[in-house]
């Protein structure tokens, strides 16, 4: 039984969820300002509110029905769970999955990529939102050094690797020269991405700085070029003919791109969220239906209910800021 969207709303024909981010996590061994603005305590211990790696493996399960492929893990920090290597192996493990990714601060990568290798993760994305040491500190409370130390331990280990550099302040121009030495030495795609109004009580919205500062000084003042586009994320992918990575732009508040959205989110404790930035939650666990086909179709009536494009720039404007990055993943 593979159902589409196709079968119930042609609304929803390029909504295919192909693309299943599932959060194991609200805890974070780190601070970041741009996500927990509130300071919230760092969490590094188990919480008996998490999902299981069985109840994870049951709904990616569900989600192949609808077409998923892509399964990314994310947290909060999905490395402070010490059984996140078991939860990846069975992930992996379900049929019709093609690709198993993972979201993460890096702080403790170079312990893990050898045994997220073996395990059947393919990919990785890495935040980063500063190269500089003191800036870094500032922003998150952790160690630069550290994060890079895991990036090049997770190139070692040939597990495909992004780099995700929320724009957050204007100092980040500051660190052009920077990232583009990291190109020189890594063989990645930084994807510098707008500041999000994902942080409920504490959005800055001083700290929002417009990409277009960043792409005109590549082009201009480094000499980059544009290489290809990516209508993923619709922007130019630079790169220069010295360096081994390039760089893209994910620009969700100025250039939304949510009618090729393919992705749906499961939050660590089991909550459907059709949109970052709804409030809605369907939690699956708790569905009474009794075949799996009731389920889906309880799934589809909940997402067809929830289904409406936010509009970012006027969350911002009103301050109508409902979701926490950390309880639902990015």
């Amino acid at each position: 039984m593979n159902l589409s969207f196709m079968e119930y709303d042609d609304r929803l024909i390029l909504r295919k969820f192909e693309y299943l981010r599932i959060s194991v996590t609200d805890g974070c061994n780190l601070r970041c300002l741009y996500c927990n603005p509130e300071k919230r305590e760092k969490i590094s211990s188990l919480s008996k509110n998490w999902l299981k790696p069985d109840e994870i493996k049951e709904i990616v399960k569900l989600f192949t029905k609808f077409g998923t492929k892509k399964v990314r893990i994310t947290g909060g920090e999905p490395l402070v769970r010490g059984d996140i290597v078991d939860i990846i192996k069975l992930v992996s493990s379900v049929e019709d999955v093609s690709e198993v990714a993972l979201t993460t601060n890096g702080i403790f990568l170079r312990y893990y990529a050898r045994l997220l290798k073996s395990s059947g993760l393919t990919r990785v994305n890495v935040s980063l939102p500063s190269l500089s040491d003191v800036r870094y500190r500032e922003i998150t409370g952790g160690d630069v050094e550290t994060v890079l130390d895991g990036i090049r331990e997770t190139i070692e280990q040939e597990i495909k690797i992004k780099i995700n550099t929320v724009a957050y302040g204007k100092e980040l121009l500051d660190e052009i020269p920077l990232f583009i030495d990291f190109l020189k030495e890594f063989k990645v795609q930084i994807r510098f991405i707008e500041y999000m109004p994902l942080c409920v009580g504490g959005y800055k919205r001083e700290k929002f700085l417009d990409l277009e500062n960043i792409e005109g000084l590549l082009i201009d003042k480094y000499g980059f070029r544009k290489s290809e586009y990516n209508r993923y994320i619709r922007s130019g992918i630079y790169t220069r003919d010295d360096l081994k990575g390039e760089i893209g732009f994910i620009r969700p508040v100025t250039r939304q791109f949510c009618d090729i959205c393919n992705k749906i989110r499961i939050s660590s404790k089991g909550e459907l969220i059709p949109c970052l930035f709804s409030s809605k939650r369907l939690n699956i666990l708790k569905l009474n239906e009794k075949t799996e086909e009731e389920i889906l179709r309880k799934v589809v009536l909940f997402i067809k209910s929830t289904y409406t494009k936010p509009d970012i720039k006027s969350i911002i404007e009103r301050d109508e800021i409902r979701s926490r990055i950390y309880e639902i993943g990015g």
